[in-house]
């Protein structure tokens, strides 16, 4: 049907993705904006849930999809713009 989220589906694919990234590119993924906001959201909900589950289980499809396109975003950097942005040197 469709409108309709398979949360357990997009958090594989999230998973599966972070954990293939390389060290520059895993960088890439958890210095982004709309990441590192997701993540703070879901730990705190995670952790006043007394640390049940994991943290993408709190997650809304929103979210999940949003996490989704940032693996694939961070994923196809080229490795050369990765190491850049995370030695802190940035063209100009």
């Amino acid at each position: 049907m469709a409108g309709e989220c398979d949360e357990q589906k997009l958090k594989e694919e999230i998973l599966t993705i972070v954990e293939s990234l390389d060290q520059p590119r895993l960088a890439e993924f958890y210095s982004s904006r709309l990441v590192n906001e997701i993540l703070e959201r879901l730990y705190a909900a995670w952790e006043g849930r007394g640390r049940v589950g994991e943290p993408l289980d709190y997650a809304s499809c929103e979210e999940l999809e949003t996490l989704l396109q940032e693996a694939r975003r961070a994923s196809r950097t080229p490795l050369w713009a990765a190491f850049r942005r995370l030695l802190g040197w940035h063209s100009r």
